[in-house]
């Protein structure tokens, strides 16, 4: 079966793109649903798996179209791109002393720093 690494991102549409060359459109959570929204899930067309030719590459026994999952998703990739601009690494390094001490200090308030342990002796 074909990994995710096969797949292409098309930043433009926010799809991927299957090595055959059939998009995979993001799904979308419904109006209404409640629980966690559906996030890094895209579909490609059940009409269009069928006709593939790489369908027995691509698909499961008994899967009728692909649904790729994508765990690394594109914020971390974005993040880490931005992080490499010579700018951003200026503004992320003033948040380390500004703003990183003061959550140090709220944990160490409220004792999530502190092993439970060491408490006892």
């Amino acid at each position: 079966m074909f990994s995710a690494e096969a797949f292409g991102y098309d930043a433009a549409t926010d799809s991927w793109v299957c090595p055959a060359g059939a998009r995979l459109e993001r799904e979308l959570t419904p109006t209404g649903t409640r629980g966690r929204p559906i996030k890094n899930r895209y579909q490609a067309d059940p009409l269009t798996c069928a006709a593939c030719p790489l369908r027995m590459q691509c698909l499961k026994p008994g899967q009728d179209w692909r649904v790729l999952m994508v765990h690394r998703g594109r914020a971390a990739g974005a993040m880490r791109s931005k992080l490499r601009q010579p700018a951003a690494r200026r503004h992320y390094a003033r948040r380390k002393v500004i703003i990183e001490p003061i959550f140090g200090q709220l944990k160490e308030d409220r004792s999530f720093t502190a092993w439970v342990g060491a408490r006892e002796s």
